[in-house]
């Protein structure tokens, strides 16, 4: 009986590890894109705030890398969940429901219908969950034509509904704020307000990530945008993140320990935000209150009990409405 405790840590860590159906679609097309590189350096800010640069950058700019983290857009090879998009409330009185046809495309769930979606496993059959957390009726598809600014997914016979690389989208358009949206033409990043140029496609990139940098003078954020790199001799002009002395620059992204946050911020899907004082759960936005320290928490583990408070699930490490 000793074992049971490690057999049921092990059942929930796996658990966690599940990703949903988007993750396949995600997974689907990763492979598809190829890169022009140069030389540069890469600046490594995983460790202690005095990380530097080390060699092996793939382009002019700088990188700041904030460690792997399940919710962290940040990769090319593990993008992130529908779940890390700005979810809207589960507002309203719940339409009770027998059927998912009762729901207007979304899943009738424990007799209710549900009123945004996460996944596209929220959606009924023969829908599929959008940038903007709705389930959307699928369009049918073998290449891009139908699918307009979308590229087709191919191994699900349907169009994108939303986008994280511009592989999700068709020819002539990039991927902006999980859209895809017409590319801006270019022959060097200096048109490109702190994104690199595709010399090859003769387009502005739309995001950044470890391998895709920004221009000089620019850094890639927790969101995967470039954003002005500032200079700093401590946390002031830091914007709620740690300033790197050894470089005089600040963060632009953090891991889960928050030690890349200012005085009073803590780490939540990679942004360093404003702690929340708190006595209770009441003002923490679904998320519990750290009673110990006073504060709300900025974030959750799916699967474990009593992650989020009254009302609310822990999905991708964030708590949403049930």
């Amino acid at each position: 009986m000793r074992c049971l405790p490690l057999i049921l840590l092990t059942a929930t860590l796996s658990l966690a590890l599940a990703c949903g159906e988007r993750r396949a679609d995600n997974n689907a097309d990763a492979g598809k894109k190829t890169y022009d590189t140069g030389g540069g350096t890469k600046l490594d800010t995983g460790g202690s705030v005095t990380d530097g640069p080390v060699a092996g950058d793939v382009g002019g700019g700088t990188v700041d890398s904030s460690g792997p983290l399940p919710d962290a857009a940040q990769s090319d090879t593990a993008p992130p969940t529908p779940d890390q998009q700005v979810l809207p409330p589960d507002l309203g009185p719940a339409k009770k429901c027998f059927v998912d046809a009762q729901c207007g495309g979304y899943k009738c769930s424990s007799g209710v219908c549900r009123k945004a979606c996460y996944s596209s496993s929220h959606c009924a059959t023969g829908f599929a969950c959008d940038y903007k957390n709705r389930c959307v009726k699928k369009i049918p598809c073998k290449d891009d034509k139908p699918c307009g600014k979308y590229a087709c997914y191919k191994s699900g016979k349907y169009c994108y509904p939303y986008c994280y690389y511009d592989s999700y989208c068709s020819a002539g358009n990039v991927c902006k704020n999980n859209q895809c949206q017409p590319a801006n033409k270019c022959t060097a990043d200096a048109q490109c307000a702190g994104f690199t140029c595709n010399t090859v496609k003769g387009i502005c990139r739309a995001y950044c990530s470890s391998s895709v940098p920004c221009a000089n003078g620019y850094i890639c954020n927790g969101s995967s945008k470039c954003v002005k790199q500032v200079t700093c001799k401590d946390d002031k002009p830091c914007n709620g993140y740690r300033c790197i002395t050894t470089y005089n620059i600040c963060r632009t992204s953090c891991s889960s320990s928050s030690s890349h946050c200012a005085k009073g911020y803590s780490c939540s899907s990679s942004k360093c935000i404003k702690n929340i004082p708190c006595k209770d759960d009441k003002p923490c936005k679904g998320f519990r209150c750290d009673t110990g320290n006073k504060i709300c928490r900025t974030r959750c583990i799916p699967y474990l009990p009593n992650q989020c408070a009254s009302g609310y699930a822990c999905y991708s490490w964030q708590c949403v409405p049930k």
